[in-house]
């Protein structure tokens, strides 16, 4: 199976060059990665881990899934939605 990759830039993350053959829903991924990247990361994150994603692609997964289970701990995040900022700390990226 075909993964996706992923290269860190200093503005964030790319999808690299894919080649090979992809799944129906692999590709629907690249498409919604080359759409909006951040939308679909964090999209992505409510799913659970692909097996088509590789190391760089499974570090991303891990920091979105880690980002919403820090977002929904918020008490009051219905009340100040846009505004609210998380703040990472060492122990929200150890490993659960």
């Amino acid at each position: 199976m075909e993964k996706l990759r992923f290269l860190y830039t200093q503005g964030g993350f790319v999808l690299d060059r894919q080649e090979g053959e992809f799944s129906k829903e692999v590709m629907t991924w690249i498409k919604r990665f080359n759409d909006d990247r951040y939308q679909a990361l964090y999209d992505l994150g409510f799913k659970e881990k692909p097996a088509w994603l590789d190391a760089s692609g499974s570090f991303l997964y891990r920091l979105t899934d880690r980002f919403q289970k820090e977002l929904t701990r918020q008490p009051d995040l219905e009340l100040v939605r846009e505004k609210l900022d998380i703040q990472p700390d060492d122990d929200m990226f150890q490993k659960r």
